[in-house]
């Protein structure tokens, strides 16, 4: 089983200063069950997000989502801050615009007129965070504190695309919709047509949909949720590659292991050591 990480309450926030490649708090990779904000003040941080390289400069921020696998690599001259949110101190439409793009952007730059006020908010969420009990009516405070501060980081997030309406346009719904029922049905529906059939549209239109929003196919999609939910488990189990294939939903072991070769360049068990290294 995949150790999944929790927070106590609805919200955890700090900030790490000074950190360099000597002194970053080296752990095994992991995943949370709530959403994760990481906000690069200065310096800069390279972390792994489901076994792939982000890197974060000065004014920008990485959201990471519940489930995804991640660590910290590197960092020189770091300042930033960490705000863990369980899900539903985030409202519905960060969520949508969070859950929806943030795969296929990892870090992004923050918008340079809304950094002092960020910068504001942060500051005093963590102080009324810190203040416990002085402060009446905490819970109701924090999170109004906390609605304001994961709004400017995922309209970072919406920055990444020029239309006004995104969140309402018909693509991008479809996207979103496509993206719930992969997170369901991979292990059993490999096909794209599959998705195209319960989505009640064309598997050219889908197709069409998917690559104007994220620059990938349908197919490339199916194959990235599949290889990245079997890195996990070979990262955090000892499961042999046979039952793994087995629990991706492939009975020809020898296929799957053409399958992971042709989309990371290793074979199961070269991924899984390099992971652990």
């Amino acid at each position: 089983m995949i150790p999944v990480h929790s927070i106590t309450g609805a919200l955890e926030i700090r900030k790490l200063s000074g950190i360099n490649p000597d002194s970053i708090h080296r752990r095994l990779a992991h995943r949370d069950e709530h959403y994760q904000f990481v906000i690069q003040e200065s310096g800069s941080t390279v972390m792994s997000v489901d076994f792939k390289t982000v890197p974060l400069k000065a004014g920008h921020v990485l959201c990471i989502l519940p489930g995804q696998v991640h660590r910290a690599q590197s960092a020189r001259h770091s300042h930033v801050w960490i705000i863990a949110v369980k899900r539903e101190w985030i409202h519905e439409t960060y969520r949508f615009v969070l859950d929806t793009f943030a795969p296929n952007h990892g870090a992004v730059a923050l918008d340079k007129a809304m950094l002092p006020a960020l910068h504001h908010s942060i500051t005093l969420l963590h102080d009324m965070y810190i203040s416990g009990d002085e402060i009446r009516f905490l819970p109701q405070v924090l999170r109004g504190a906390t609605d304001v501060c994961i709004g400017i980081c995922t309209g970072a997030y919406h920055r990444q695309h020029t239309e006004d309406d995104l969140i309402l346009s018909r693509p991008v719904q479809l996207l979103h919709e496509f993206r719930q029922l992969l997170a369901r049905h991979y292990l059993t529906m490999k096909s794209p047509a599959a998705y195209a059939d319960k989505l009640h549209i064309s598997l050219s239109y889908l197709n069409e949909v998917v690559k104007e929003q994220t620059g990938y196919s349908v197919s490339r999609l199916i194959q990235e949720q599949v290889i990245t939910e079997s890195r996990r488990i070979l990262y955090y189990t000892d499961i042999s590659i046979k039952e793994l294939a087995t629990r991706m939903g492939y009975d020809d072991y020898s296929y799957f292991c053409r399958y992971f070769k042709n989309a990371t360049g290793m074979t199961p068990a070269q991924a899984r050591k390099f992971s652990r290294e």
